[in-house]
């Protein structure tokens, strides 16, 4: 099977320069996350969050907590498991889980031209643009995801592997036991991983059913089952609850919005795919078209939820890129010009996306104030390592680098209070007695995650004091200090 992979076409020097270009475009586009990736400045309210639990999965704390409690976790437990081995190897479990999530990035993007290549037999060309504009599409239009410790890329490139393996592209022997139920074994294991991964376990229970190889299928569930019995005899009745009851406002008006902010720069690719592998006919695209038609349902689903990013499309994008380069194998290379040819002109038209959106990253900016975001967030991990007592942080990466324990899952904790399943008075009791020796907020002026009456309470009770961020900086922290009361007030 591996001569699918060697699959080529011949390249016009005016080809290669484009596609030449648009690497060198993307590496630059790479260097400020990879610079980054070591850095002890967060990312995203994930990072922390991940960081957390991973330490409660090889730690004594329950990972899976009790309604009552100020924090949540509604992810599957596997790769709290994976970045924690990882992060207690290396002593961080931040920078574990952003190492594990570039190279799942990477990973994907090499999944996707072996697909390519593979059972979807396209050209050389039609691949590698695809896994490139796959990477260009992150950098630019999904940049905070670029090695930001979440387990969701981790998720992707676990399925992508396992189609790659049950189509038979990289293996000697296709109908091989072992690697069919290597194949399952990723794509459904992933589900433990990231429990809303849905789209390609969905399409491979479809495509494996009216099969010879169905029965397969029947063994991957039954397995897929043993383990969440597992994880209920493990974890207890909160793993299900926690899980399947997770608190979450849903704004369904918010949905269309959404999705066209998160795809419309996509459009192109999706237009293009679907009209150019309209007639094509080619091996499998009806499974691709398939694939992308049910990532959009699902992500429709999601994206109607509060705090749901844009990582609810990813299988959406994942799709079109397959589409695109099936549609960009089908171009002929009969010259229109004598100097360019159809596939070059659509290659750089394809390639817009990616090329338009790159002064909207802010390259310069971001290397301009990173130096002084370093030193801000030392400045605040430090405040918050030497405080005398409990600390409350929004941003959950301070708190985990300063060594302070996790108390208040400020998102989660919000949405319970904001969906009633939690009284606010849970948290203003304790912030009206200043437990709290500090509590650390995004924005002077209160948290977005928070209800406005527990936003009043640390008003009421706690001061901003120094250290205050540098203007301009991406994720300032505010530090506010109880203000003193009377003894009866604070129960002392």
């Amino acid at each position: 099977m591996f001569h699918r992979l060697m699959s080529t076409d011949k390249l016009t020097t005016s080809e290669r320069w484009v596609l030449i270009f648009l690497s060198l475009l993307i590496v630059c586009l790479f260097i400020q996350p990879v610079v980054e990736l070591m850095a002890i400045v967060p990312i995203n309210y994930n990072e922390g969050w991940n960081a957390f639990h991973s330490t409660h999965a090889l730690g004594q704390e329950k990972l899976y907590p009790r309604a009552d409690q100020l924090f949540s976790n509604n992810y599957p437990p596997l790769s709290f498991y994976l970045v924690g081995g990882l992060g207690a190897v290396i002593g961080d479990d931040i920078i574990a889980g952003r190492l594990v999530s570039f190279g799942s990035l990477l990973s994907v993007a090499v999944a996707i031209f072996v697909l390519l290549q593979g059972p979807l037999g396209c050209q050389f060309t039609p691949s590698l643009l695809a896994s490139l504009l796959f990477l260009g599409y992150f950098s630019t239009h999904y940049r905070s995801y670029v090695a930001m410790n979440d387990p969701q890329m981790l998720g992707h490139a676990l399925q992508l592997w396992g189609v790659v393996l049950l189509s038979g592209t990289v293996t000697p022997h296709r109908d091989s036991r072992i690697w069919i139920s290597l194949a399952l074994g990723l794509i459904f294991g992933s589900l433990f991983i990231k429990h809303n991964l849905l789209a390609i376990p969905l399409l491979t229970t479809g495509w494996l059913v009216p099969s010879a190889r169905g029965y397969w299928l029947w063994v991957a569930i039954g397995v897929s089952m043993g383990c969440l019995g597992l994880c209920y005899g493990i974890y207890g009745p909160d793993f299900l609850r926690e899980i399947l009851f997770h608190s979450r406002q849903y704004q369904l008006g918010k949905m269309p919005d959404k999705l066209l902010n998160w795809l419309h720069p996509a459009f192109l690719w999706m237009l293009y795919g679907i009209a150019a592998t309209w007639n094509a006919y080619r091996k499998h695209s009806w499974l691709v078209v398939t694939y992308l038609l049910g990532s959009l349902a699902l992500a429709a689903a999601m994206a109607g939820g509060k705090g749901v990013d844009y990582n609810a499309v990813f299988d959406v994008l994942i799709s079109v890129l397959l589409l695109l380069g099936i549609g960009l194998n089908q171009i002929k290379p009969w010259l229109i010009s004598t100097w360019i040819r159809p596939r070059l002109y659509w290659i750089i038209i394809l390639a817009l996306p990616v090329i338009l959106a790159v002064p909207s990253v802010g390259l310069m900016h971001e290397f301009r104030v990173f130096p002084a975001e370093k030193v801000s967030t030392a400045q605040v991990i430090d405040a918050i390592a030497t405080a005398d007592g409990p600390v409350m942080c929004e941003m959950l990466a301070l708190c985990y680098w300063a060594g302070q324990p996790f108390e208040v899952d400020v998102f989660n904790t919000g949405q319970k209070m904001k969906t009633g399943v939690m009284a606010e008075t849970v948290l203003t009791n304790l912030i009206e007695k200043q437990r709290f020796a500090i509590i650390q907020l995004d924005y002077s002026n209160g948290s977005r995650r928070l209800p406005e009456a527990v936003n009043q309470a640390i008003f009421k009770y706690y001061q901003v004091r120094p250290p205050f961020p540098p203007p301009d900086i991406e994720h300032p922290a505010f530090l506010f200090y109880p203000v003193k009361l009377p003894a009866e007030v604070t129960g002392a």
